[in-house]
């Protein structure tokens, strides 16, 4: 077991995502520290001298469109580093271009924010332009998406807050980003933080720049707000844009326009309408589509005004989130103590049909807690009037019990599942108990009724007759719907099996060993190209006179993933 960067709660070996808040797992896929190549030492030796008194290069990072990336160490006070050598697309060679260059950079450099990559230094070398900021260890947004698909609601939102955060503290300083895309956002390991990077084409607000110099587009195309597109002035709605776009990219885990050429995609910016992202996962509520489509509008005019009013509308949606998961935590809670109510209020009409006297709840219960101060002398309270104050608001009532009626069952010795919320009264009335193969969210007739687990069901008390049952996959895949009929008293159980495949391109192992996958013996190592169901895994390598090894993992649909383990002797 792990811990999550973002709530701290456990995370079972090889989870991707956080089962309690969603968030993405970061251990062991951090950016690849690769040794330098030998037409960098050439390239930039003249940087590398000049930084060698006090720092040390230890390694090459990666590169983009637009610079390369390589690790340093500050010698004196020990610490690592990113150096960021800029093209001469970004700063050109003139004098007025390097000047311009120094001037905004002593701008960002005064940036102090959470959310935000410190800059420790830049400078000249040659032709070459350089900065020198804090090495953030984590991963880029965009290696997220790749390897897991679209992102919980919940880590797409956190994600969302933090970088909006750092682009309206950005730009009430009167600079504006223009390249935001997830490559350029990094989730720091052992914190969870989402982190801005990459400057290299920040401008000021006021500096009237267009994005073409000498017929060169600076940017993303995937990215890029139609006005960028077109090369016209950019405002702070341009960020907006490219951050509206990464939200459609992290919530559906695909980007809303594709094309053969850079020219295509651009042109797709500036003339198509955005793909509807809950056509692409249904799952997403319509407030987050409603945000999406607004920060995303072809012309700045109608767009938010700002990224803090766009910060402020998903700090909503968190907010209203979270309620409902509160609300759904304390369903349990409020069943049990319905339950506790009508066990002692059936004590206390025992008691009083045996003398006992019981007096009226209302004249004994305050909001405060329960009194004895009303009672007669030597009178005592029975346990049948120590009971939770009644709910007099209908409005609340409506709150705290959902339309739709769930009762749990217990499987296989693991407790409860699903949600709770008072079982009908009616001894008549049929239940539809839900099992499935991969996770999903279920809506009857069109009302959310909680979400299904593997090994645990999810048994939901309904009127008889015709039901519309869908499934939301929790971690992608297409929504399955289905009608089931319910007669009078029928408890029926359904089990869906949604069908979708995955493939271990390799099992390996160091020795070999006997491979059973949950349960079922698969052969000896190694094992290639192995199509499974998706969902969850146990994989056990067993060989003897070595220390059996196990491993859980999670598939998604279509996913591709490796396994490989080193396996130890056992101990005589």
């Amino acid at each position: 077991m792990g811990k999550c960067p973002n709530c701290g709660g456990e995370v079972p070996e090889g989870a991707q995502f956080c089962p309690h808040c969603g968030f993405p797992q970061l251990e062991g896929n951090t950016v690849e520290i690769k040794e330098i190549p030998e037409y960098a030492l050439r390239e930039f030796k003249e940087i590398f001298e000049a930084l060698s008194k006090k720092y040390r290069v230890l390694g090459f990072l990666g590169k983009g469109g637009f610079s390369q990336v390589f690790l340093l160490e500050d010698k004196l006070l020990r610490r690592k580093c990113a150096l960021k050598v800029l093209s001469s697309q970004v700063t050109g060679f003139s004098s007025e271009a390097v000047e311009r260059f120094l001037r905004e950079a002593r701008l960002y450099a005064e940036l102090e924010h959470p959310h935000i990559v410190p800059i420790y230094d830049v400078g000249f070398e040659g032709n070459r332009a350089y900065l020198i900021m804090k090495y953030i260890e984590g991963r880029n947004l965009r290696d997220i998406i790749s390897r897991s698909g679209s992102l919980p609601m919940e880590a797409a939102l956190k994600i969302s807050r933090d970088i909006l955060s750092a682009l309206s503290y950005m730009h009430a300083r009167g600079i504006i980003h223009r390249d935001i895309k997830p490559s350029n956002i990094i989730i720091e390991e052992g914190t969870g933080r989402a982190i801005l990077t990459d400057f290299g084409l920040a401008k000021r607000v006021d500096a009237g720049t267009k994005l073409t110099r000498s017929g060169q587009l600076l940017g993303t195309p995937h990215y890029l707000s139609p006005e960028q597109a077109r090369g016209e002035k950019i405002t702070p709605a341009s960020d907006v844009y490219s951050f509206g776009i990464t939200l459609f990219e992290m919530l559906t885990g695909r980007l809303p326009f594709e094309g053969d050429s850079p020219l295509q995609i651009l042109w797709k910016h500036v003339k198509e309408p955005l793909p509807e992202p809950r056509k692409v996962n249904p799952s997403l509520p319509a407030e987050v589509e409603r945000i999406i489509f607004k920060a995303t509008e072809k012309k700045p005019a109608n767009r938010y005004s700002s990224a803090a009013e766009m910060l402020r509308d998903i700090e909503a949606l968190r907010e209203k989130a979270r309620l409902t998961r509160s609300r759904r935590s304390r369903l349990p809670l409020l069943l049990a103590s319905l339950v506790l109510a009508a066990v002692l209020g059936a004590l206390g009409y025992f008691l009083s049909s045996r003398g006992a006297r019981v007096f009226p709840l209302s004249l004994l219960s305050g909001r405060g807690g329960w009194t004895e101060a009303a009672l007669p002398p030597g009178r005592t309270l029975l346990y049948s009037e120590i009971l939770p104050m009644p709910v007099e608001s209908r409005e609340v009532q409506e709150d705290l019990f959902p339309p739709v009626d769930i009762v749990g069952e217990e499987l296989e010795g693991e407790g409860f599942s699903g949600e709770f919320a008072p079982g009908p009264t009616e001894t008549s009335s049929p239940t539809l108990t839900l099992k499935v193969d991969y996770p999903a969210r279920v809506e009857v007739d069109g009302r959310e009724v909680g979400e299904v687990l593997p090994g645990k069901a999810l048994t939901v008390a309904l009127k008889v007759g015709e039901h519309t049952v869908k499934y939301f996959p929790l971690y992608g895949g297409q929504v399955q719907e289905q009608v089931i009929t319910l007669g009078e008293g029928e408890r029926k159980t359904v089990v869906r099996k949604f069908g979708f495949s995955s493939m271990l391109t390799t099992i390996d192992s160091k020795p070999w060993a006997n491979v059973y996958i949950d349960g079922r013996f698969m052969g000896t190592t190694p094992i290639n190209k192995l199509s499974l169901a998706s969902g969850e895994h146990i994989i056990k390598f067993v060989r003897k006179g070595y220390k059996p090894e196990e491993v859980k993992l999670f598939l998604k649909p279509d996913e591709r993933r490796a396994v490989s383990v080193i396996l130890k002797r056992e101990e005589k």
